[in-house]
């Protein structure tokens, strides 16, 4: 059975918060850098928004923590939660 769009949506989402994060330009670095500055005092920047699609999830708070500071998240445990996660 094929997985649904949403699961398809929010790893890519995931992916490309990932690869902004190693990216070798320094523009898109702080751009980034800015964006998760904003989320604190913003509803309406990308990493607020990133960060609601984590809601449900069992491992949210360890996705919350890797992204706010701007660390990676792990791949393989949002994969895997994403296939528990009924939507």
């Amino acid at each position: 059975m094929a997985e649904p769009l949403q699961f398809y949506w929010f790893r890519s989402a995931v992916k490309l918060f990932n690869s902004m994060l190693n990216t070798n330009s320094d523009t898109l670095r702080r751009v980034v850098q800015a964006d998760l500055n904003l989320q604190p005092r913003s509803s309406v920047c990308w990493t607020t928004q990133l960060l609601s699609v984590f809601q449900g999830l069992r491992g949210c708070e360890l996705y919350v923590r890797a992204v706010q500071p701007g660390r990676a998240i792990p791949m393989q445990e949002f994969t895997a939660d994403l296939k528990r996660f009924k939507c």
